[in-house]
């Protein structure tokens, strides 16, 4: 006699907790299975049983036994999670015929899923013979709204029944049913999404079975429930999920398996160590965020400082007190704005005026803020605002009073890039500029009023509070309280930073001039002279400048009267000092891992150092400590054996772990061979075995590569025997920053030895059909690596998509290097990024049409993406241990090898292009040409075709950067078939490259005018 038991009378009845036993393992499989219901797919033959099935919360042993047998199995791979059950029953039951039905009142088997023990929701899943599904999410237990949770999040499961027997006739005696099917991680997105090996969840596994044979249902569970609930998530089970195990089945990888790199050497950097180096002065300060600027407040042993929680976010202004131990600090001023710079008023004791430099996100402001000097307390509605200029990218905002009593200002260009606003040379605004004022006298209804000895008042045409102009993003201005010298810190652009000694009236050329080299000089100047900065450093050691201050304090005397500046992005300090005719070069102090934001002195005078730090981890304020003068060279290999990248040398076998991979488009390199290989670092994980720090994959920019990894690449020519190694190139990213080393193999192939920091020029002996020959060749510096190294290309030039998206021989097979690397779990995916990507879609999906694009409409999609992905909590697992898609899936593009005669041209040249060209002639790149030859950009975007050179045009007549079908009009392949002035690349060959040539004249000639 069939008799039902109610949903909600399994969830409450009481118990004791039991301890669940050993962990479910659920196993990858390579093939996932066919959904139908049968179970006789390889991957189950491998898949782990989940039983056995029991009534553990029986107080009679005799009575835990169910009624009839079940057999369930799970098992996992990168889209899925499958399960197939095959179910005992003599009496097919099943009347419900609705997706989301009260599936409980059938014969049904349940799966329950609590992914994570952070999150209190968990995932019920019902099946019931006549394949009708019952998917909930339950955000916790005991929610009551159930019509509400089963309408609440929309699921994507596949599966098939299998019945042997006739459902719902009870005169007749069946054998049983089976449900097989697959659920999508994308599913499970409200409480941790799809695991990473390794992971462990909760996990039931249960069933209602129906009988004329005896009272109500059988109820029984794999779980040791120790209450009648199959919602009793404590007693649940552990579901291991094992990553990939052994070979392909079908396909076999080209590598199973690759051990941990030990024994790397390259650490630190050649030499010896720097003069200087960084120490916490503040190690007990702790929640200090990440500090932009600090001041030692007049006359009191305390300092203020601007922090902010996250890069480009809203900035506060805290006060602690300036001693070594201080482990607290108070909260002053909170700002939506981001605050670059505060100054104190000269007679700050007497009116207790601050005064700040600030952007809102639309406008930079210079405010004026009382500050008690008794209390320390900012009052906020005690706001007046001097200057304002619009703008939200190259602000400005430093300011500094110098000993004549005025305020000096500092503003940028407006732009993000290139002075697309043409301010730099604009002489009737305040932008791009260092402005002078006097705070102390308003006029003509402003709070301020201009010296009457600014250079250029009452002169037409030019904004009077104007001191210099030319500026691009100045970043920091110090004015010398005992000499009234004025140093601006300036961030270059494409391949230079700048100090500046500005001096009165001076035009800094910004944009027709970087620095001091011509940026776009048709561009029109301004009606001054362009000065120079005073000092100038490449990006291959300073990528974003930060000016600094003139020290004179005690505890550096060495130091004492130098000018102190850094760089954001590498950390590097340097000091020079300038007599007011002639300055001293800049000599390097320190090589730090810092990021550098400010320099500026504590109460006593003495030097502080402040680092933005990283969002997790903040940063801290520090001080310069001499290195000892007997402190030996660092341990840096000047030898390629030294380095442990090889365990042969001569034979060029790779040490165990260091990976070979390819591209599909090389540099040229002179016609040299090139060959490639990569070593990730490898730590202790939390059982002390080494684990191998995995690449953080896109599918398009250049991946993410951890600290301490190496790249190299050796360049060979054909020798009488076998190619001769010329030299092995080494890119490695060492305390957040990019440094390049060359080794010049010696003639016996045999070992190579380190390069010294500004190259070699050498003369090599190739052999070739027509005997030996005689090719020049240089050994590129330190500094000349970065210039295609750069930032605005990624560093890494190879480490992307599509260049790695291709087949390489492995020591096992050939393969695809995107599915070995996936393989070996060393790509880390964003595996949140890309789902809820695809659920956006699916959401808009269902919205009008026409309406798809309406604001209200995004807007409310965004929020139920957010939503569904827990708001803003913590999402654990934002990037998964391996590909979101199949290696193989059309969403990983390729660049075409420019070899390849059947890819198709277009693709063939854009790839060479990017290879060759795009490194700089890319966004914020090194070529100023504006042209983009990235490969992913389309013709209307590459600022390329049948366009006037902005620079030379080589006397060729009406030339074009790419003049369509017309090659020999086109500047862009005249460039390329030049050697020595003029040519491109600037660097990096001195041969031209016949075949790429050839192939960007095809190019161009098979382009319709």
């Amino acid at each position: 006699m069939r008799k039902a038991v109610s949903f909600l009378a399994l969830s409450f009845l009481c118990g004791v907790p039991a301890e669940a036993g050993d962990p479910t393992i659920c196993r990858w499989t390579y093939l996932p299975p066919t959904i139908d219901g049968k179970g006789d797919d390889p991957a189950w033959k491998n898949a782990q049983s989940v039983g056995p099935f029991q009534r553990a919360w029986d107080k009679d042993p005799a009575k835990r036994k169910p009624l009839t047998s079940t057999e369930a199995k799970l098992c996992w791979d990168r889209d899925n999670l499958y399960f197939f059950a095959r179910m005992e029953d003599g009496d097919l039951f099943a009347e419900k015929t609705e997706h989301d039905a009260d599936l409980w009142f059938d014969d049904v088997f349940e799966l329950f899923f609590k992914p994570s023990a952070g999150f209190s929701g968990y995932y019920e899943f019902e099946f019931n013979p006549r394949n009708v599904v019952l998917d909930i999410y339950f955000p916790q237990r005991g929610f009551g709204d159930l019509l509400r949770l089963k309408k609440d999040f929309p699921f994507h499961l596949e599966t098939a029944v299998k019945l042997e027997g006739t459902l719902n006739k009870t005169s007749d005696k069946d054998k049983g049913w089976a449900v097989e099917g697959k659920i999508p991680w994308i599913d499970f997105i409200r409480a941790g999404g799809r695991p990473r090996a390794g992971d462990v969840w909760k996990y039931a596994a249960c069933r209602y079975d129906y009988s004329v044979d005896f009272d109500g249902p059988d109820l029984s569970s794999n779980a040791p429930l120790q209450r009648l609930s199959f919602h009793q998530y404590e007693d649940y089970l552990p579901l291991l999920f094992e990553g990939p195990q052994g070979d392909h089945p079908e396909r076999p990888f080209g590598l199973t398996s690759l051990p941990p790199v030990k024994g790397i050497q390259l650490k630190g950097r050649p030499g010896k160590p720097p003069l200087y180096a960084p120490a916490n002065a503040y190690p007990k300060l702790k929640g200090l965020g990440m500090p932009i600027s600090s001041a030692a407040i007049p006359n009191a042993n305390l300092l203020l400082t601007i922090t902010q929680d996250k890069a480009y976010g809203p900035t506060r202004i805290i006060r602690f007190e300036d001693k070594p131990d201080v482990e607290t600090f108070e909260l002053v001023l909170s700002q939506e704005g981001t605050a670059y710079d505060f100054a104190f008023h000269p007679r700050f004791a007497e009116n207790g005026y601050l005064f700040i430099g600030w952007n809102d996100g639309e406008a930079t402001r210079i405010s004026r803020f009382r500050l008690d000097p008794s209390t320390y307390v900012i009052d906020p509605d005690s706001e007046v605002v001097f200057l304002s200029w619009d703008g939200d990218g190259h602000n400005g905002g430093a300011i500094d009073f110098g000993p004549d009593g005025y305020l000096y200002v500092t503003t940028g260009d407006g732009s993000t890039d290139s002075d697309v606003l043409l301010n730099g040379q604009r002489t009737d605004g305040l932008h791009a500029k260092l402005l002078r004022i006097d705070v102390d006298k308003p006029a003509d209804g402003k709070p301020y009023s201009v010296p009457a000895d600014n250079p250029f008042v009452g002169k037409a045409g030019f904004a009077p509070e104007t001191w210099a102009y030319g500026l691009r993003n100045p970043w920091r201005i110090d004015v010398d309280d005992v000499t009234g010298h004025v140093w601006v810190g300036n961030n270059g652009q494409d391949l230079w930073e700048q100090v500046y000694f500005v001096t009165k009236g001076a035009n800094y050329g910004w944009s027709a001039y970087e620095g001091s080299r011509p940026f776009y000089p048709g561009r029109k100047l301004g009606p001054t002279p362009v000065s120079k900065p005073i000092f100038e450093h490449s990006h291959a050691e300073s990528r974003s400048l930060t000016g600094g201050i003139v020290y004179r304090g005690k505890a550096l005397p060495k130091l004492k009267g130098s000018y102190l500046y850094g760089d954001y992005s590498t950390g590097k300090i340097w000091a020079a000092s300038h007599d007011g005719k002639t300055a001293t070069i800049p000599v390097e102090l320190a090589d730090t891992s810092l990021k550098i934001t400010d320099f500026n002195l504590d109460s006593r005078g003495e030097l502080l150092v402040l680092d933005h730090g990283e969002r997790k981890a903040g940063g801290a304020i520090h001080r310069l400590v001499p290195t000892p003068p007997d402190a030996k060279d660092n341990a840096f290999p000047k030898t390629l054996s030294a380095t442990g990248l090889f365990s042969n040398l001569p034979e060029r076998i790779l040490a165990p772990g260091v990976l070979a991979y390819s591209v599909n488009a090389e540099q040229w390199a002179d016609g040299a061979k090139q060959s490639r290989a990569l070593a990730l670092p490898a730590f202790p994980d939390e059982s002390g075995e080494l684990s191998t720090v995995p690449i953080g994959f896109g599918k398009r920019g250049v991946w993410k590569l951890p600290e301490g990894v190496v790249l190299l690449k050796t360049l060979s020519f054909p020798g009488p025997d076998s190619a001769r190694p010329v030299e092995t190139q080494v890119l490695t990213l060492q305390d957040g920053d990019w440094a390049a080393y060359v080794y010049k193999w010696n003639d016996s192939g045999t070992d190579a030895d380190l390069v010294g920091e500004g190259g070699e020029e050498v003369a090599l002996s190739i052999s070739g059909p027509g005997g030996m020959r005689k090719q020049a060749w240089r050994h590129a510096g330190r500094a000349e690596c970065m210039f295609c190294h750069s930032r605005a290309a990624g560093f890494a030039l190879g480490m992307n998509t599509l260049q790695m998206n291709r087949d390489h021989p492995y020591p096992q097979a050939v393969d695809n290097q995107l599915r070995v690397l996936d393989r070996l779990s060393l790509l880390s995916d964003d595996w949140s990024g890309e789902t809820r990507s695809a659920l956006r879609n699916e959401l808009l999906q269902k919205e009008d049409h026409e309406r798809r694009q309406l604001p209200e409409v995004l807007d409310g999609v965004k929020d139920r993406v957010k939503e569904l992905f827990g708001g803003d909590r913590p999402y654990p697992h934002a990037r998964s241990d391996r590909l979101v898609r199949t290696p193989s899936s059309s969403a990983y593009v390729r660049q075409a090898d420019p070899l390849d005669e059947t890819a198709p041209l277009d693709a063939r040249a854009r790839s060479y292009l990017q290879a060759n060209c795009a490194n700089c002639h890319v966004g914020a790149g090194g070529g100023n040409a504006m042209i983009n030859l990235s490969h992913d950009v389309g013709p209307d975007k590459r600022e390329l075709f049948d366009l006037k050179p902005k620079h030379l045009d080589f006397g060729i007549r009406d030339a074009r950067l790419v003049s369509r079908g017309k090659p020999d009009r086109s500047v862009l392949l005249h460039r390329m078939t030049l050697v020595g002035p003029g040519q491109m690349p600037l660097i990096g060959r001195k041969k031209v490259d016949e075949f790429g040539a050839g192939l960007i004249r095809r190019w161009i000639a098979e382009m319709k005018p």
